[in-house]
């Protein structure tokens, strides 16, 4: 019993009292927070209608890629139906995009199955429907504000 420190009597009681306790949790909950907050560039919601020649676009992505002078990351949506809509917490940061949009469909145009059927088997070619100045080579622009942000996009297969 030589090597065996003691503690002086009423040591815990006074280390944590229970006015030290509260305040050590105040202090602990104001250093946390009441939950996650978003510190990075403001977002905003985005939502629109995509339509190619007069008519809805039935699928397809749509992306907005950060201009030069716009910092953040690039934000994008499925198209269903010609529509699309990207939350706040998903959306693009305020300022200026590139607006690339891509629809996938048959062409027209008939193409072996290969693995996919018994030799000879012929099925739909499936490619881009949209022009190239709309995705790959995009010339379309849009400028995010805060708030909402309705973009709709009318689309043309004519030069």
């Amino acid at each position: 019993m030589g090597n065996r420190r003691s503690v002086p009597r009423g040591y815990f009681r006074y280390r944590f009292s229970q006015p030290g306790l509260s305040w050590g949790c105040v202090v602990l909950a104001v250093c946390l927070g009441c939950g996650q907050s978003y510190e990075g560039p403001r977002r905003a919601p985005v939502q629109g209608h995509v339509s190619l020649d007069g008519k809805a676009v039935s699928q397809g992505t749509i992306e907005f890629v950060p201009a030069v002078g716009t910092a953040g990351p690039t934000a994008g949506s499925r198209i269903i139906d010609g529509k699309f809509e990207i939350s706040e917490d998903k959306g693009p940061v305020l300022g200026k995009y590139q607006v690339r949009i891509s629809a996938f469909g048959p062409t027209g145009r008939k193409v072996t199955a290969g693995s996919q059927g018994p030799m000879g088997t012929m099925i739909d070619e499936i490619g881009e429907m949209l022009p190239s100045k709309y995705n790959t080579e995009s010339t379309l622009e849009r400028e995010i504000v805060a708030g909402e942000n309705q973009l709709d996009f009318e689309l043309t297969t004519k030069e």
